[in-house]
């Protein structure tokens, strides 16, 4: 009898754990994509500020995007680098296109989509193409935050 009492206590305390772990999985899923959210509208009204509230602020993080020829590493170079790619544009809209891929592992995540970029540069070129973007995130706090963004070119 006592052998029955444990194996139930066992087997609900372990349900109980997976369903917390799923629905704690799923609030950490919805907080990245907040993130992701605010990114794509930061990239859209090309505000620096609002953009580099999203970033994690230190010297591990990494920004590539599809015009670079190196990486910009640390937030002052990450800054610079969306100052110099939001001062390009006179108008841009990027938002994810086909699957996205999200996973979170305790306070990291990543998120791994296609991505469409379309607007207009300053110079009055249009601009659009299609890249692969993975980025990753880290829970501070309430908030994920960006530690590394990484965006090439697909080719056409």
């Amino acid at each position: 009898m006592e052998r029955r009492t444990v194996l139930i206590g066992s087997v609900t305390a372990l349900a109980a754990g997976i369903t917390w772990s799923a629905a704690e999985a799923q609030d950490a899923k919805a907080g990245v994509q907040k993130t992701i959210d605010a990114f794509e509208a930061a990239l859209s009204s090309l505000d620096v500020n609002k953009m580099m509230a999203l970033w994690a602020q230190g010297p591990a993080t990494v920004l590539l995007n599809p015009r670079d020829k190196e990486a910009a590493i640390g937030s002052e170079a990450v800054k610079k680098n969306w100052q110099e790619t939001m001062g390009a544009w006179k108008s841009l809209k990027v938002s994810a296109k086909g699957t996205t891929t999200i996973q979170v592992n305790g306070n990291t995540a990543y998120r791994f989509t296609p991505e469409q970029a379309a607007g207009k540069f300053k110079t009055g070129k249009e601009g659009t193409f299609v890249a692969l973007a993975t980025t990753t995130f880290e829970k501070r706090g309430n908030d994920w935050l960006i530690t590394t963004h990484h965006a090439s070119t697909m080719p056409s």
